[in-house]
């Protein structure tokens, strides 16, 4: 029995541990505004967020009720990325370009986000893959993404809404009802080019690099600077290239 009791109490104990250690990990992590979809990759771990004047930022929280997931608060961080709070979803994406999926790794409603009606706002978990948990991601100018499920239910893009606060799927927008925009999990260990920071040096970042000369997108100036003379200009955009073409 004592044998028994101390492997229950190791287990209690473990699981704790385990609880608290994530809690810190998403209450350290740094999420980066994601702006070219075509810089998203399988694996990469986003957030989805909501923000607008009137509202503040909201995101996908860890709860799944009947038809929808509520949002929980989150804050800019003075780099403007954002820290989740612990009860943020934190969302790992699969599948591949134009069948994506969105696998909530945290919390007690862990699954894959999909679709769920033409005739209701309707959002649910499951925990199997098939058409109406697969999605195209589409994102714009203003860096607000399109998140749309395939199958065929009509109400099939997360939007977020103020009436309850909460994100399910919606037909169109509204004064109510509005599209989020996603943020990424920024790499610790930076790499030189990366200015989308995804991991990788790509045509992407310099899609990022000239959006940031344009001053389409703010922030990136100590990833942009590529050539060291503090200041990004189309000569960054230059050594940028060479490093894609391992000429730097």
């Amino acid at each position: 029995m004592k044998r028994i009791i101390n492997i229950a109490a190791l287990a209690v104990i473990m699981l704790a541990a385990s609880a608290v250690s994530a809690t810190a990990q998403n209450q350290t992590d740094k999420f980066q505004l994601v702006t070219d979809a075509s810089s998203l990759a399988a694996g990469d771990t986003i957030i989805v967020v909501a923000y607008r004047s009137d509202v503040g930022l909201r995101t996908i929280s860890t709860t799944q009720a009947t038809n929808n997931r509520p949002a929980t608060v989150c804050q800019y961080n003075d780099d403007r990325t954002i820290t989740p709070p612990s009860d943020a979803a934190i969302i790992v994406l699969g599948g591949e370009s134009g069948k994506w999926t969105l696998r909530v790794t945290n919390g007690d409603a862990q699954g894959y986000l999909y679709a769920g009606s033409s005739s209701g706002n309707i959002m649910k978990t499951s925990t199997d893959v098939n058409s109406y948990s697969q999605a195209t991601i589409s994102i714009n100018s203003e860096s607000i993404a399109t998140i749309k499920f395939l199958g065929n239910h009509s109400r099939n893009i997360i939007m977020f809404t103020t009436n309850g606060g909460l994100f399910s799927c919606y037909e169109a927008s509204s004064s109510t009802v509005f599209k989020p925009q996603i943020y990424r999990k920024r790499h610790e260990t930076h790499t030189k080019g990366d200015i989308n920071d995804d991991g990788r040096v790509t045509i992407a970042d310099v899609t990022s690099l000239v959006n940031i000369i344009l001053g389409n997108t703010a922030g990136h100036e100590n990833t942009a600077d590529l050539n060291g003379d503090e200041s990004i200009t189309i000569a960054d955009v230059t050594t940028l290239v060479n490093i894609i073409l391992g000429k730097q």
